[in-house]
Order: C-alpha cells, then sequence, then structure tokens
C-alpha cells in the first residue's frame, strides 16, 4: 500500500513538473535564447523570474491533482490524462505547426484569413483527443497514466538538454549593457552645424508621389528639398535597412546579427567623420541600438536599472507569447500580444524618458519642447513609426477608426512639416543638413516583404534655397555614405549623387520573410525603382549562417 501511494505522489509531481516545465520555463527561455536581439533583457532577468513561477506552478499543480486524488478519483484520472494530452499537443503544436504565425508588428489580426492553419490544428487535437480515448479503453487509464509518467519524464529530460544546449549555441548566458536610447537632448541644436535625418518607417515613394500630386499644397511643406522618386532601398523591412543606412555596410547571413549591430555603430565611417568635425551623436532609435560599451559614444545614450517596472504584466507578457506559439489556433487570438506593451515594461533612466517611436508621442513632445543651443556641431537620427502597422491616425496625427495606410502618410507629412517649422522658428533650418527618408517602401496588402524597393527620400543641404525639386535619377541607398559626405562639405541635395535622370543602372535588394528566421534573396533592378517586370532574383540566396 505504502509503494502505491508513493508511486501515485511521484506520478503527480512527474505530471505537474513536466507540463509546467515545458509551458513556463522551457517555451519562454527557448524564445528568447533563440531571439535574444529582440529582446532588451538578459538572462538574468528572465531565468530566475520564471523558475518562480515554474516551481509555483508546479506546487499549485500537484496541490491540486492531490485534493482530487484523494477525494473524486474519476476526475483525477480525467486531469493525469488532459495532462498527457496538453503536454502532446501543446509540444506539437508550438514545435511543427509554427511557419505561418501572424506578425507580431502591432497591426491587427483576421483570425479568419489562415484556413489551413485552423484545419490543421483543429485536426491535430482531434486526433489526439480521439487516440486518447482508443488508449483507455485498450488499455485501461492505469497503463496509460503509467506510460504517461514515462514519456513525460523522458520529454522533460530531452526538453531541459534541448534548453542548455540552445543556450550554449546562442550564448544565451552573456550579459547586457544596462543601457538605452532616451529623449536626452532630443530638442538641443548646434548654433553651427546640424546634421538631421528623420526617418519614417515604411513610407512608400511612390505612394509619398501621389500624396504629392493630389495635394499641391504639400509642394511648399518640402520646399528647399530635393525629392528622389527613383530611390531604390536595400532590404525588405526595419531591423537591416537603419544600420545600412548609418554604415553602408551589408548584412548576408554570415555572422550574428548582433555583432553585425556592434560592427555598424561601432565602426562606421560616417560616425567617424562626423566625431572628426566634432559633432555630438544623437541616436533615437527605439530597438535597433547594439548591446554594447560602444553605446559612450551617444549622447542620448544613458544607463537605466536593470530590471522590469512591473513584474506581473512581464510574466503575463511572456505567458502569453508561450500561447501565442503553443497554444491550439483556436486559442492563439487570447494570446496576442503587442509589441509596444513589452517595450513599456523597461525601467527609465535617471535623466530623461526613455525614447519612443510612438507618431503621436513624437508629435507631442514636439509641440511642448523647448529648443536648446550648444556650440558644438549636432548630429541627430531619429526613426518614428511613420506610416507602419497597425495604422491608427488620422492626417492630423490623431487616432482616428477610419485610418488607413493613405491617412498615415499624411500624417507623416504633418509632423515633418511640424519639425521643420520648429527649426525655422528657432533659425536651425536654413544651414541645417536634413534629409526625410523611410527605410523601405509599402505596399498595401504585401505580407512577406516584397515590393518594398521605392522608400521615401528627400534632402536638402545647407543653405539650400528653391521650390522642390523633382528627381528620377536612379539612386540606390549604396549611395548614402558619399551623400553624407558631400552634404558635411557643403554640398546641395541636388547635386550629391554620381547618377543622373536617364543613366542605365543595376541596383541590388535583398528580400527575406518578417520576423522569421529565413535566407535572403537577392534581386537586380535594372529599370524604374517600382517596375516589377525589371526586378529580377539573381538566384543568389544567403543562408543562415549556423
Amino acid at each position: 500500500m505504502d509503494s502505491e501511494k508513493k508511486e501515485e505522489k511521484s506520478t503527480r509531481w512527474i505530471y505537474s513538473v513536466a507540463i509546467t516545465f515545458m509551458l513556463l520555463f522551457y517555451a519562454p527561455l527557448e524564445l528568447f535564447f533563440d531571439n535574444m536581439d529582440e529582446f532588451w533583457y538578459d538572462y538574468t532577468l528572465l531565468l530566475p523570474v520564471m523558475f518562480g513561477v515554474f516551481v509555483a506552478s508546479c506546487v499549485a499543480g500537484n496541490f491540486i491533482l492531490f485534493l482530487f486524488e484523494r477525494y473524486n478519483r474519476k476526475i483525477y484520472h480525467f486531469l493525469m490524462a488532459a495532462c498527457i494530452l496538453i503536454y502532446v499537443g501543446t509540444y506539437i503544436q508550438g514545435n511543427f505547426l509554427v511557419k505561418n504565425l501572424p506578425a507580431l508588428d502591432g497591426s491587427p489580426v483576421d483570425w479568419n484569413a489562415y484556413p489551413y492553419e485552423r484545419i490543421k490544428s483543429a485536426i491535430l487535437w482531434i486526433g489526439l483527443i480521439v487516440a486518447m480515448c482508443v488508449m483507455v479503453k485498450s488499455i485501461g487509464i492505469y497503463k496509460l497514466l503509467k506510460g504517461g509518467r514515462i514519456l513525460l519524464a523522458c520529454m522533460t529530460c530531452v526538453l531541459f538538454i534541448t534548453l542548455v544546449t540552445v543556450a550554449i549555441t546562442n550564448q544565451g548566458f552573456s550579459r547586457k549593457y544596462n543601457s538605452t536610447a532616451s529623449t536626452k537632448n532630443l530638442y538641443e541644436f548646434s548654433e553651427n552645424q546640424n546634421f538631421i535625418i528623420l526617418l519614417l518607417d515604411a513610407v512608400d515613394g511612390e505612394a509619398f508621389n501621389q500624396k504629392l500630386e493630389e495635394n499641391p499644397e504639400y509642394l511648399d511643406v518640402f520646399q528647399d528639398f530635393t525629392y528622389y522618386r527613383d530611390a531604390m532601398g536595400v532590404y525588405s523591412f526595419t531591423k537591416h535597412s537603419i544600420p545600412f543606412i548609418l554604415s553602408g555596410d551589408w548584412y548576408e547571413n554570415d555572422e550574428p546579427f548582433s555583432d553585425y549591430l556592434a560592427e555598424v555603430y561601432g565602426g562606421s565611417d560616417f560616425f567617424a567623420d562626423l566625431e572628426a568635425q566634432n559633432y555630438k551623436l544623437g541616436i533615437y532609435e527605439e530597438e535597433l541600438m547594439p548591446d554594447s560599451e560602444i553605446y559612450d559614444r551617444f549622447d542620448n545614450v544613458l544607463p537605466y536599472e536593470y530590471g522590469t517596472n512591473n513584474y506581473f504584466a512581464f510574466i503575463r507578457w511572456n505567458i502569453q507569447m508561450t500561447g501565442f506559439r503553443y497554444a491550439p489556433w483556436e486559442l492563439k487570438r487570447f494570446c496576442f500580444v503587442n509589441p509596444d506593451e513589452f517595450k513599456d515594461l523597461k525601467n527609465e533612466p535617471d535623466e530623461a524618458s526613455c525614447y519612443t517611436a510612438d507618431d503621436i508621442e513624437f508629435y507631442k513632445m514636439l509641440q511642448e519642447s523647448e529648443i536648446s543651443y550648444t556650440s558644438s556641431n549636432v548630429f541627430k537620427f531619429m526613426h518614428i513609426n511613420g506610416a507602419h502597422l497597425p495604422w491608427e491616425l488620422n492626417g492630423n496625427v490623431e487616432l482616428s477608426e477610419d485610418a488607413t495606410y493613405e491617412t498615415e502618410i499624411e500624417s507623416c507629412i504633418t509632423i515633418t512639416q511640424a519639425y521643420l517649422e520648429k527649426l525655422k522658428e528657432a533659425e536651425i533650418y536654413d544651414d541645417a543638413v536634413i534629409i526625410v527618408m523611410a527605410d523601405h517602401g509599402y505596399k498595401v496588402g504585401d505580407n512577406v516583404g516584397e515590393w518594398r524597393q521605392n522608400p521615401l527620400l528627400l534632402i536638402k543641404g545647407a543653405g539650400e534655397k528653391h521650390d522642390l525639386e523633382i528627381s528620377d535619377a536612379p539612386i540606390s541607398y549604396v549611395d548614402l555614405q558619399e551623400a553624407y559626405s558631400r552634404l558635411m562639405a557643403g554640398g546641395t541635395g541636388t547635386d550629391i549623387f554620381d547618377y543622373k535622370e536617364g543613366d542605365y543602372r543595376e541596383r541590388r535588394f535583398l528580400l527575406y520573410e518578417y520576423n522569421v528566421e529565413s535566407p535572403m534573396y537577392e534581386y537586380i533592378q535594372s529599370g524604374k525603382v517600382g517596375d516589377r517586370d525589371t526586378l529580377l532574383p539573381t538566384g543568389q540566396v544567403y543562408e543562415l549562417d549556423e
């Protein structure tokens, strides 16, 4: 009798440990180790927090099973069988049915737009339920639970070894620097020379050109600028586009992205040239900052107290992320997470607030902040959400249920106009180099990164005065580094590129899928930037360097 009780007790613990370990410890940590570049924290925050959640949940689960074992054996057996079903089902769902999950880019999701994923998930869970019923009837509940005990114990050991392997392979136990881009000196400018880049995410050049044609008053907003409407970007998405814009260095899946990012911020010739000319560097970028000591070269990057400002929200966010990957398809919608909520969980530095790319926040600060001056030259790179999903703003930078991609572009123009007016009022505008650009283009209905090769590009040199110039020169973002040097040397927006209208040119573009570990596919554009018939794959594929 005592041996039976001991076996029951050990079985309860194995079941409780197995299911809570996989869902509340293994899953969030494996996700972190595989995507460390996407998170602002390191293992020293996540591991103890989720270990505590795992232990508490394991004890609670074991206690619940104990109560039903003592007072209602039928429900107890049902719960134990359900543990096997949930363990096997969530393992398969979270590891083999994850190819076509909706993008976590803040956009609303039409869950009915994934019929095949719903069908595959339904087949999995219905099949497991049927198999469980057949096994209970054929071998009995006691043999099933005994076999389940062996299965769960073995799989848990495998998951533990896998987790340790993934952590070591991805250098998951390395520490991160507790620094963040802040709003410090966002509106401090030089009494001498200012070099300003305002990057409006996902503003497509063709869509912007259409707005100019429909609204002639916008021509006055961009007076003194040259608009390069045949400008060719280099990547499908922000993650690789911004580092390239700041350095001119290609990333081809040949090294860890974190190493590439550190090389960009630490070794960019553009930054070195700016510093050589006594420029203070301000990088107002919410996410794509390197995890290294080179933070010190940027005026607005500040240390913050390591940790989170809301541990309960931090735990909830990680559990939701786990559910988004591991839950049956019909339950995933209840686990969908907002990326902006995750960013807000980081502690603020002492001297200033964390910089946010939110359009409304940027516009509000623009209207409320006072400009200050410094004797040093000033460089500012500011990245805001621009026309990025989710579309929620009208042309007055106000939340609207009727917002579209077109109204988001109008909002971007409103923000840019207000920014330029603020510079004019402070008598900074005339002698400043100003670039208004996008990281990549966008086409409504595009979900995989295709046809994003035409980003907005507007350039004004110091002292430049004229009506808006529109150029059809075949420009590529490959040309930006030389253009920066010429602008710092006094060049104008109309004469900083070697290629002129009518020139033949082949321009390179690397396409890849959003937020997944995928190869990069090389394309060459031999015609106009928006001509799909002349944007052709070369056959060169840059696989991930394992």
